[in-house]
């Protein structure tokens, strides 16, 4: 090839390292795709339409492999910004035939992944599957991505059983087994499905399987966290902290550098290990983000407050988690009932007040059932506490005085001194503790 002019060896130059990403892609080499890919893009960069035509029309694939090379190596945000760009220099290409279907599946996997646009990944995902129905291909190789971006969308909104047939769908589509990384993370994905139905014996096999799996390939940062995220989840449902425990210490030890990135994996452990304040400290960075991950933060704080008996500042921190959840649909939290998470759900429903609708819907899947339950079935008759004394007395365990509750509530000290009073009386005590301690009995409060 050295003796080639210059034009046509770096033509033949791409075209040599386009086949060599491409067979990459396929075999699940995500760092030797990555490599090519970079090359055959800094070449054609260079080169003029004229000089390059075929090459020219033909930039969006390159640009594709590029991006499911940078998906598996971690960088997701840059997979998500690749096909973005492809979208726009392209729009056509983008929304037809083959290239449609596989374009936008990867873009719908990408941004489901980052969980700041999980309504409109699935919204892209299910454009990309109508592309291959139309076409007769909802079943093959390119609508591989569509299905998986499909799985993680409908997964992050709580609907298990929507998730299940689009993993179904993924493995429909891979059947001939031509892409190595989607086959092991529709297995990761599927211990994920498991988890949050409750089967941790299938989800623990399943688990075991992807390791090994990804034991045998390089550059697949991405799987590798979210296996040890799922993984720790795993443990903790069983109950299990030592466990978890070790997952993290032996991710920690294999990527020493991405220990930030199981940050919330490490967060519920600490917390499951009573070091509420170290949990609130492993996720004080991710606050200021968006999305899922911000909203899996805000839950962390506001559990650690709650378990300092810091009853304001959890109010407060689960208010800010429902704000990120319910701009993204995001209610995976709230699949697996948790005794904590009911109890915050209803103590926002009775201070807060907001998020209404969202709140039904995150009420029926924490709880399992299919409508919201009645929150003021407990021993406490509907009637008994008004919504504001419930509201007050939210407050007692805080240790605010009564300035600082009136404050809080944009109410009067004298407001609530009556709030109090009415309130002590229908939980038949006459002090400030026996409150507490009776509210909590009757799960008014956290206990």
């Amino acid at each position: 090839m050295a003796s080639l002019p210059a034009g046509r060896r770096d033509l033949a130059t791409v075209t040599l390292r386009v086949a060599e990403s491409a067979q990459s892609h396929r075999g699940g080499d995500s760092p030797a795709a990555l490599a090519a890919s970079i090359e055959a893009e800094t070449i054609l960069s260079r080169l003029s339409e004229s000089e390059a035509h075929a090459w020219a029309i033909a930039r969006p694939a390159v640009a594709g492999i590029r991006a499911t090379a940078e998906l598996w190596s971690g960088n997701v945000e840059g997979a998500s910004t690749l096909m973005s760009s492809v979208a726009v220099q392209a729009p056509d290409t983008i929304r037809r035939g083959y290239q449609g279907t596989y374009f936008l599946g990867i873009w719908a996997l990408a941004e489901a992944l980052r969980g700041v646009a999980i309504p409109s990944s699935r919204a892209r995902a299910l454009e990309a599957l109508d592309i291959a129905r139309d076409a007769g291909r909802l079943h093959v190789h390119e609508s591989q991505y569509a299905w998986l971006a499909l799985t993680v969308a409908e997964l992050s909104r709580g609907d298990v059983a929507a998730a299940r047939a689009g993993l179904e769908g993924c493995r429909e589509a891979g059947a001939a087994g031509l892409n190595a990384n989607l086959v092991t993370a529709s297995r990761l994905l599927g211990a994920r499905v498991d988890l949050a139905s409750g089967d941790l014996a299938s989800a623990r096999r399943t688990l075991a399987d992807v390791g090994t799996r990804l034991a045998r390939r390089e550059g697949v940062s991405l799987m590798a966290r979210v296996a040890t995220d799922a993984s720790v989840d795993l443990e903790l449902a069983a109950g299990a902290p030592d466990r978890a425990r070790a997952v993290l210490a032996a991710h920690d030890a294999a990527m020493p550098a991405s220990r930030d990135l199981v940050a919330i994996s490490r967060a519920r452990v600490l917390l499951a290990s009573a070091s509420a304040e170290q949990a609130m400290a492993c996720v004080a960075h991710l606050l200021d983000r968006h999305g899922a991950v911000a909203s899996n933060a805000w839950m962390i704080v506001s559990q650690a407050e709650d378990h300092l008996r810091h009853d304001a500042r959890a109010i407060e921190a689960f208010a800010r988690a429902l704000d990120e959840a319910e701009e993204q649909e995001f209610l995976l939290p709230f699949v697996q009932p948790q005794r904590w998470l009911t109890t915050a759900l209803r103590r926002h429903s009775y201070v807060v007040g907001t998020h209404h609708d969202f709140m039904e819907r995150a009420l029926a899947l924490t709880t399992g059932a299919r409508g919201v339950p009645d929150v003021t079935d407990a021993v406490v008759a509907p009637s008994v506490l008004t919504e504001r004394e419930l509201a007050v007395i939210a407050y007692l365990p805080t240790m605010s005085s009564n300035t600082e509750i009136a404050d809080q509530l944009s109410i009067s000290v004298n407001t609530v001194k009556q709030h109090l009073k009415s309130a002590y009386r229908k939980l038949g005590v006459t002090t400030r503790r026996d409150a507490v301690r009776v509210a909590r009995e009757k799960g008014l409060l956290p206990t």
